[in-house]
């Protein structure tokens, strides 16, 4: 049988003096239930319960998002952090919004039912708070009832939070809102233009091929994407990097592999959304010179074919072949015929080895 301790709210721990950060893509919106305090358990099992009835509004949200319409969705979400850093939270100038931690020992049931999406049990700190969506009852007048089951050293608090999802669309648009980065000033960080910058390390010494497709989904990129501290004008596609990394991969750049540590940190590079806008969807590559100019790769190998050419003729010569003019030779012999032996005339014929057979012919 699990132990049951009566609810002890956490006083105190209000919305304008505690708040959790928002995650990669999830951000609190309005607490439902007053933070409860889970008081220290080590040797046994013991249950915190919570009763939960929705407003009109806050349905709305919730089932806006089961409808799949399209619009924002929403979540009830579980958050949990320890109560020495909720309480150091309330009184820290200037506020800083508490990162989700829960105690490895725990258990979750909503409705009677359990949330089955829970491993928190390698590591207190995770990436994500607690969906506890599944489960609950969404029609007026009805209340859910929640229960958190654990057992752990030390004390914790929780709180129950409606939460906006942030889909992969919407934080692209976000990127694009707030960390554009204009064409003019990917050439002036990147390449040797007359704008300045010419001692800069960072700049590309060298042209060279430059892949339109995505690393990571080898498609054809959409939204060029990289992180600000990224040391190259390689992009990613925005929406797969954002894709892959939910399904808990390692936040880091797939070209120089830098640590992304939100998608905060991602830029829209404009002088590659100006590349991927002059190309078609069949070129997967362009050439781009030391000066930021950029070539469809194949024009770039038919100009280069076409500078070398030249070079190579000039460098052939003809070859310089001297022949014995028997002509003025006598068929007599004697003394007369070393003589005009010693007389004969050189003829020299010229061939031009860079002729083919065709002209030759001619």
């Amino acid at each position: 049988m699990h132990g049951h301790t009566p609810q002890k709210n956490a006083v105190g721990f209000t919305e304008s003096n505690f708040s959790f950060a928002e995650t990669d893509f999830l951000s609190p919106v309005k607490t439902v239930a007053t933070p409860a305090i889970c008081l220290e358990s080590p040797s046994k099992w013991t249950s915190k319960a919570f009763t939960v009835q929705f407003t009109r509004d806050q349905l709305d949200l919730l089932l806006q998002s089961a409808s799949g319409s399209g619009k924002a969705t929403y979540g009830l979400y579980l958050y949990m952090c320890t109560y020495t850093r909720a309480a150091n939270a309330t009184t820290e100038v200037p506020k800083r919004p508490i990162c989700v931690e829960y105690p490895t020992k725990l258990a979750v049931y909503v409705n009677a039912k359990p949330i089955s999406a829970i491993d928190v049990h390698k590591a207190t700190t995770v990436r994500h708070p607690l969906n506890l969506s599944e489960h609950l009852n969404k029609v007026t007048n009805q209340p859910n009832n929640i229960s958190i089951t654990y057992s752990t050293h030390g004390r914790w608090v929780s709180s129950l939070i409606l939460t906006k999802e942030l889909t992969f669309q919407t934080i692209s648009s976000e990127i694009r809102k707030t960390n554009f980065v204009t064409a003019e000033s990917v050439r002036q960080k990147f390449f040797r233009t007359n704008l300045g910058g010419d001692d800069d390390d960072d700049l590309i010494s060298t042209g060279a091929l430059v892949s339109l497709k995505c690393p990571l989904g080898l498609c054809r990129i959409n939204t060029p994407t990289r992180s600000k501290y990224c040391q190259h004008s390689q992009c990613f596609d925005c929406e797969t990097f954002l894709q892959l990394n939910k399904r808990g991969s390692t936040w880091k750049c797939p070209v120089c592999s830098v640590a992304v540590k939100s998608w905060r940190e991602l830029i829209v590079d404009g002088y590659f959304e100006g590349i991927l806008q002059g190309t078609s969807q069949n070129d997967d590559q362009v050439y781009i010179e030391s000066n930021g100019d950029w070539k469809k790769k194949d024009v770039a190998e038919t100009t280069d074919v076409d500078a070398r050419e030249p070079s190579s003729r000039t460098k052939s010569r003809p070859l310089e072949v001297s022949l014995i003019d028997d002509s003025a030779t006598s068929d007599n012999d004697g003394p007369s015929r070393q003589s005009t032996s010693r007389n004969k005339r050189r003829r020299t014929e010229v061939i031009d080895l860079t002729l083919d057979s065709d002209s030759e012919n001619d």
